[in-house]
């Protein structure tokens, strides 16, 4: 309840002076969580500014991560070469590869990690934390298969990995 500013004669010069300490003290707290989240406020800024800055900068340095960790993931499950970084991919449209044997229980969303020094391929489902196939990978010069019994290989092409696109597998054998 609000007291009434004119002073009525049985109120005490005291109680006034409470009053009043009460409504200063109630506006500095205010204004000090206001200064605080200002500068809370402003230090989040900042910070996600330069993460801005740097990602701008260096694109890569996100996908450097991502594959640091995916590969820390898989490394706990199998053993990995060490000697190199592997290429990785994710599937985002399953039907696209649903006609070759290495992708054939391959879902949206698994990545591939294509060690190509060690020729490898690993499909990795994080969903599960499983790995579901791995095949040596052959890598044609004439973008020709060499087809190897009882094992599906994973088949790059030079030209691929030069940034030149893929074309579509062939069906002749």
């Amino acid at each position: 309840m609000l007291k009434n500013t004119i002073p009525n004669e049985d109120e005490s010069p005291k109680v006034r002076q409470v009053s009043f300490l009460r409504r200063l003290g109630l506006k500095r707290l205010l204004i000090s969580l206001l200064v605080i989240l200002a500068i809370g406020g402003v230090t989040t800024g900042v910070t996600y500014f330069r993460k801005y800055q740097a990602l701008k900068a260096d694109p890569t340095i996100e996908a450097q991560k991502e594959t640091e960790a995916l590969v820390a993931t898989v490394s706990k499950l199998m053993e990995l070469p060490t000697d190199e970084t592997p290429t990785v991919a994710t599937i985002a449209d399953k039907e696209k590869l649903k006609d070759q044997p290495f992708f054939a229980k391959a879902e949206n969303g698994d990545k591939i990690l294509a060690f190509t020094k060690a020729m490898q391929a690993i499909l990795y489902r994080p969903s599960t934390n499983k790995i579901i196939n791995v095949a040596p990978i052959l890598i044609d010069q004439k973008a020709g298969v060499q087809p190897t019994k009882n094992v599906a290989p994973v088949v790059i092409d030079q030209k691929a990995e030069a940034g030149e696109p893929i074309p579509p597998p062939s069906t002749k054998r």
